[in-house]
């Protein structure tokens, strides 16, 4: 399984999906379980599902080739390549000072805003500074895909997590708030003491490599090499001054601060939602100005919950080829040579969207055969009572068929509330039933955030696995021992 070693194990999990159709019943849950009779997959579906899958996320496909095609913008500009640069020059001397706070930052963002999928956005550039500093693949992975997770994990004021979970169980974002942060603090530390580690150990590893080769030898080779580039990094020196790097950090930290602001539920009759019909509202005589240049664009706060849920990566791939035509103008690149870069830049990514279809096939496959409410009803009730290890181990499982949030919460979550009917717990069902499902995302095959990450990096889905199963573990027992702590207090 060495190549395409993603692709095999994911098509197995599909595989496996598609097998229980015809093992299990189908259920729907309407105010009560109903078990139906046995509705296989045959070889017509499983391919035909593949292709509804494309038809049904195609604005995160779509989403996922935008950012693929702005760096691919990016790459051909003389700045980029410089900013990458400067960035690792300023933190060459002190490396962790950028995977640290880089790393709570993700953390931070994705439990307070729900960016998870969104934040993806920015990988490719801190995966290029982390490995620019000398840091393995692994590493870059953990503090991109790794963060992200754990602050899915510890989710607190999440919309995109949140809004619909909060709306079924009839709860707040504040309720359990305290053990909403207490798990994302435990979760953090531990991240970063897994990732500190990592390092010391790769180090030391590396040091023992060194050993073994000829000093003579390393010292020779790196004096011909100084002196082969010594004119070359002058002339080079020389040319990148001239590079302005300002503008794509203004595009970014605008790109940054609209992603996140965008995301952020502020309610209803805030400023931005007033600010934006003012807006809106501009007109000369009848006819409406910016309503007629921009569209439907919803208002900042409003990308990502509510009626916009279904349009927010529209509204993200909408910015984010703005901010590839802007930086196409102020690198001066003529618009063919764009077209082919934003090309090329598409392709890079290209290769992840089998995976996607499959893993969003698995989501197509749960919400119209929903065979696994027999796993839940089953697995819930070998204990009277609610047990956490119990509800865990149901939610470990069907997590891995369903890895879209969303819809693993439209068909999952009321048939939970129905199994244990007894509301004072609710908030601690949606603290599992997000924290849980997120926590599989470290490791299922089927997460979407995950694929994305592997398959930009070109690394094995069991590479990925013998690297960060201690760090699940460890997750996996925080959360258990918080969620039996809030339950027993």
């Amino acid at each position: 399984m060495k190549k395409h070693n993603l692709f095999k194990v994911l098509s197995i999990t599909y595989l496996v999906a598609v097998l229980l159709t015809w093992i299990l019943p189908s259920a729907v849950y309407e105010s009560s379980l109903e078990v139906g009779s046995r509705n296989p997959m045959g070889l017509y579906d499983i391919v035909v599902y593949l292709i509804y899958s494309l038809r049904a996320f195609a604005p995160v496909i779509l989403f996922v080739l935008a950012i693929g095609g702005l760096y691919g913008v990016l790459d051909k500009t003389e700045a980029y390549p410089k900013m990458v640069e400067r960035t690792i020059n300023w933190f060459k001397d002190k490396k962790r000072w950028f995977l640290i706070p880089t790393t709570i930052l993700f953390v931070i963002l994705a439990s307070v805003t729900g960016l998870n999928l969104s934040l993806f956005i920015f990988f490719p550039f801190v995966i290029a500074v982390i490995l620019g500093l000398g840091y393995d693949k692994l590493t870059a992975l953990t503090v991109t895909v790794g963060s992200t997770i754990v602050g899915m994990l510890g989710a607190t004021f999440s919309p995109t997590i949140y809004s619909l979970i909060n709306y079924a169980l009839k709860t707040s974002y504040t309720d359990e708030i305290l053990g909403k942060v207490i798990l994302l603090v435990l979760g953090t530390a531990l991240l970063i003491f897994f990732i500190l580690m990592y390092i010391k150990d790769k180090v030391v590893s590396e040091k023992k490599e060194d050993s073994k080769k000829s000093k003579d030898s390393a010292k020779s080779k790196k004096i011909k090499v100084a002196k082969k580039d010594e004119k070359k990094d002058k002339d080079e020196q020389v040319i990148t001054n001239k590079v302005r790097t300002w503008p794509l950090y203004v595009i970014f930290g605008i790109l940054f601060v609209l992603l996140v602001v965008g995301s952020i539920d502020f309610g209803t009759g805030t400023f931005f939602e007033k600010m934006h019909e003012a807006i809106m509202g501009v007109h000369i005589k009848k006819f409406y100005v910016f309503k007629s240049i921009f569209g439907s664009i919803p208002a900042i706060g409003e990308w990502s919950f509510g009626e916009y849920l279904s349009l927010s990566y529209f509204t993200f791939t909408f910015f984010i080829i703005a901010a590839s035509l802007i930086i196409m103008l102020v690198s001066k690149m003529k618009f063919d040579d764009y077209l082919d870069n934003f090309k090329d830049g598409t392709k890079k990514v290209g290769k992840a969207v089998p995976l996607l279809a499959l893993a969003y096939a698995l989501v197509y496959v749960a919400a119209t055969n929903q065979v696994y409410l027999n796993i839940t009803n089953f697995i819930s009730k070998l204990t009277k009572d609610f047990n956490i290890v119990t509800c865990s181990i149901s939610m470990v499982i069907n997590s891995i068929f369903n890895p879209d949030l969303y819809y693993y919460t439209n068909t999952q979550l009321l048939y939970y509330i129905d199994l244990l009917n007894d509301a004072s717990i609710n908030p601690l069902l949606g603290m599992m039933f997000t924290g849980i499902h997120s926590l599989m995302s470290l490791i299922m095959p089927s997460s979407i955030l995950l694929i994305l990450g592997l398959s930009y990096t070109d690394t094995k889905w069991t590479d990925w696995i013998k690297h960060i199963w201690k760090l699940f573990l460890g997750l996996l027992v925080i959360s258990l021992i918080t969620y039996t702590l809030i339950l027993i207090l």
